[in-house]
C-alpha cells in the first residue's frame, strides 16, 4: 500500500506549482501584456493623428495673424495653397528655439516671409497648432 501523506504532499506541491505559475502567467497579462499594447494602440492612433495634422510647404505670403502656404507635403492639401490662421496658443519655432509664449499676441510677420519653408501641424479648420522654420544662413535669434 503507498503512503497516503507522500502522496497528498506531492499533489499540494504540483497544486502549489501550478498556482505559482498561474499567477505568474496572469500578472504578466495584466501588467505587461495589457499595458503594453494599450500603449501601442494609443501611440499609433496619435501617429495617425499627427500626420493628418502635418503640412510642408512654401510661404506664399504673409499676414499679422495668417499664413498662405503652398503646401509640398501633406495628406489632404497637396498642391494647393492653403490660408492658416495662427492663435494665441500657436507655438512658433525657429530653428531649435521657441520664440513666443502660449497666450501672449501672435504676429507671423516677425519670423515669416514669403518664399521661405516652413513646418506646420494645423487642425482641420486651419488653425494652426505649431509652425516651424529652420534658421537662415547667418541668422541668429536673439536671447530674450
Amino acid at each position: 500500500m503507498k503512503n497516503p501523506g507522500r502522496t497528498l504532499a506531492i499533489i499540494t506541491t504540483v497544486i502549489f506549482i501550478l498556482g505559482i505559475l498561474l499567477g505568474a502567467g496572469i500578472g504578466y497579462y495584466r501588467y505587461v501584456y495589457m499595458p503594453q499594447k494599450s500603449s501601442e494602440k494609443f501611440s499609433k492612433n496619435h501617429y495617425e493623428q499627427m500626420l493628418d495634422m502635418y503640412r510642408a510647404g512654401r510661404v506664399v505670403e504673409v499676414k499679422k495673424n495668417q499664413i498662405k502656404i503652398f503646401v509640398e507635403v501633406g495628406k489632404y492639401d497637396k498642391g494647393k495653397e492653403v490660408v492658416f490662421t495662427a492663435t494665441p496658443q500657436t507655438m512658433i519655432q525657429i530653428g531649435n528655439t521657441v520664440v513666443n509664449i502660449s497666450g501672449g499676441s501672435v504676429d507671423l510677420t516677425k519670423y515669416f516671409a514669403a518664399n521661405q519653408n516652413v513646418e506646420l501641424l494645423a487642425n482641420p479648420d486651419n488653425t494652426i497648432y505649431a509652425i516651424h522654420r529652420e534658421l537662415l544662413p547667418g541668422e541668429a535669434l536673439s536671447k530674450k
